[in-house]
């Protein structure tokens, strides 16, 4: 049977269940006082009570045998889940120390309130579930791109996932931003923005790349090149989308403001108020620009097609 430990902070109710098959119980029990500290944190950096007056904090470890803590996460969120009512965050006992237990705990955390403002992340069943598995699915994305003999599975498949690749900005950004504001850490845009500004660049000369390779002949090039761009892309995600956050909330936009628009317009909001973005979505203004990443795919793969390479 589980085990259970009641918090009652700032008038909330937090729960936390002890899971884990193989993780000792002192280890637990020296993790309580900073799962306490960033629930308080939590509580009165947000205005939770006006949603809620009770969630859980769940610890798991790889002993348990599902997918997530398998996959090495140290902490996740699940949307289906809080769409059934059941206002739940994961730490996976495996892989965080004490030390990492708190900014993990508020990133998952800031998840869910996200979760509670965004009308977007709970505007139907099928839609949330899909941006639920968005990172797993991007995982399989890799492993299809890296092992696929057909080109336009390899270039079906980048093109799925530079559309997961604009939520998880917007979900991770804002995540990683409502974190930095627990922590009681506000960094200035300016920290972000040159790794911003050189991820962007990298992606966009990467997908430029892309047709030239076609027509070079190198296919085999092109599947090794998207093995290696695949892998890296989604640790950027954080970058750009903290940047972005931290821009906003300096041009007058509140976290939950953010929390209630689009991935869309989110970025569009950015560019708005940016002379010169680092991303954007339609207008070709930035350094990356989605509309011209698919352009770019596109062009591959009427070329390849012409050219009956598949």
């Amino acid at each position: 049977m589980a085990q259970r430990w009641l918090l009652e902070l700032n008038g909330i109710k937090i729960n936390i269940i002890n899971r884990t098959k193989a993780t000792p119980i002192k280890t637990i029990e020296r993790l309580i006082p900073n799962i306490r500290a960033a629930c308080e944190a939590f509580t009165l950096s947000f205005n939770v009570g006006t949603m809620t007056k009770t969630f859980s904090v769940t610890l798991v470890d790889a002993a348990l045998k599902n997918k997530a803590t398998a996959s090495g996460n140290v902490g996740y969120f699940m949307l289906k889940e809080f769409l059934r009512g059941t206002y739940n965050v994961y730490i996976n006992t495996d892989f965080i120390g004490i030390n990492e237990v708190r900014t993990t705990l508020f990133h998952e955390l800031a998840h869910l309130w996200h979760a509670f403002i965004g009308e977007t992340m709970k505007r139907s069943v099928p839609f949330v579930t899909k941006l639920n598995i968005a990172i797993a699915r991007q995982r399989a994305v890799l492993r299809a791109a890296s092992s696929s003999k057909s080109v336009s599975a390899s270039l079906s498949n980048l093109r799925m996932y530079l559309a997961d690749f604009l939520w998880t900005i917007y979900i991770e950004g804002i995540a990683k931003y409502a974190e930095e504001l627990m922590v009681g850490s506000r960094q200035q845009s300016t920290v972000f923005y040159g790794s911003a500004l050189r991820i962007a660049e990298r992606i966009e000369e990467k997908l430029v790349s892309v047709p030239k390779q076609f027509k070079r002949g190198n296919i085999a090039e092109f599947r090794k090149d998207m093995r290696v761009y695949l892998s890296k892309l989604e640790p950027f995600t954080y970058y750009i989308g903290t940047f972005i956050t931290a821009f906003l909330v300096e041009h007058g936009y509140t976290i939950e403001e953010l929390m209630k628009l689009s991935p869309y317009s989110f970025v569009k909001a950015y560019e708005a108020k940016a002379s010169n973005p680092v991303i954007s979505v339609t207008s070709g203004r930035g350094v990356f620009d989605y509309g011209r990443a698919l352009k770019y795919i596109t062009e591959a793969a009427k070329y390849a097609a012409s050219q009956k390479i598949v």
